[in-house]
């Protein structure tokens, strides 16, 4: 799944196994989207919010989660 207004996107599909947040509709961020999912930049970065559960039950993804360097 690509969300591309925030990572708050991810708690209405919980069933989703991987997950990138671009946190912009520019062109620029939809353009590295694209290159991360082709294999010609690596993905990474982490989350700077918690990401809650859909139903409002706690965090799905808390803060700091994601991919190290």
């Amino acid at each position: 799944m690509i969300a591309v207004r925030d990572p708050y996107d991810m708690a209405r599909l919980p069933g989703t196994r991987t997950y990138l947040a671009t946190y912009s509709y520019a062109p620029v961020s939809l353009e590295s989207a694209v290159r991360v999912l082709h294999g010609e930049i690596q993905r990474r970065g982490r989350l700077p919010v918690t990401a809650p559960r859909a139903d409002g039950t706690g965090a799905r993804y808390p803060y700091g989660h994601g991919l190290t360097r």
